[in-house]
């Protein structure tokens, strides 16, 4: 083939490939195609008043002094201005309680322990995780009246008090199990 038979060619492939397009599909290890690009989660507005409350805890608690009864337990929260589905911080009270397992909804039933971190704790528990603003915190059966007690399952519950005098903001109907405690010996 001449040169110029060539040239004319390879311009005619070209083309052919621009005006058609190049037809390459990336796909992950497994063939399906690759998820999209990740984007920023949306902004809260300011001045959003929290009005729900997310709680994840730890299902065992920690033996935080060694002695053999497991008695400090780790909790997040989240706070949600809904409809907004970012979490944010605000400034408030978090109160944490437990009672025995299945007694939480009894208002008669009294609590195990009570734990609360004013609105300067609070804002030191501070934190940012994988779903965004949180709050961390740890707190012990020692610091509520004692950690020896045989192995008990309790329900946990979480409030949130704004320091502005709102409505409380409470954490869904579901209680969160723990164990405490140890078993007999």
């Amino acid at each position: 083939m001449s040169g110029a038979r060539l040239e004319r060619l390879a311009a005619v492939i070209v083309c052919t490939v621009f005006i058609t397009g190049c037809q390459t599909k990336i796909t992950g290890g497994d063939g399906r195609p690759l998820p999209p690009k990740p984007r920023p989660a949306p902004e809260v507005p300011a001045g959003a008043v929290a009005n729900r409350l997310t709680l994840l805890v730890a299902q065992m608690a920690e033996d935080s002094d060694g002695n053999g009864y497991p008695d400090a337990l780790r909790a997040s929260c989240a706070l949600f201005a809904w409809p907004h589905p970012s979490s944010i911080h605000a400034e408030g009270a978090f109160v944490f309680t437990m009672h025995r397992l299945g007694q939480s909804r009894d208002p008669t039933a009294k609590p195990i322990a009570q734990w609360r971190f004013e609105p300067d704790q609070s804002r030191a528990a501070q934190a940012r995780d994988l779903y965004g603003a949180c709050y961390q915190f740890r707190f012990s059966l020692c610091d509520a009246g004692g950690d020896r007690m045989l192995e008990t399952m309790g329900d946990l519950r979480a409030h949130f008090e704004p320091v502005d005098g709102g409505p409380i903001v409470k954490c869904s109907d579901e209680v969160r199990t723990v164990r405490v405690g140890r078993g007999a010996k």
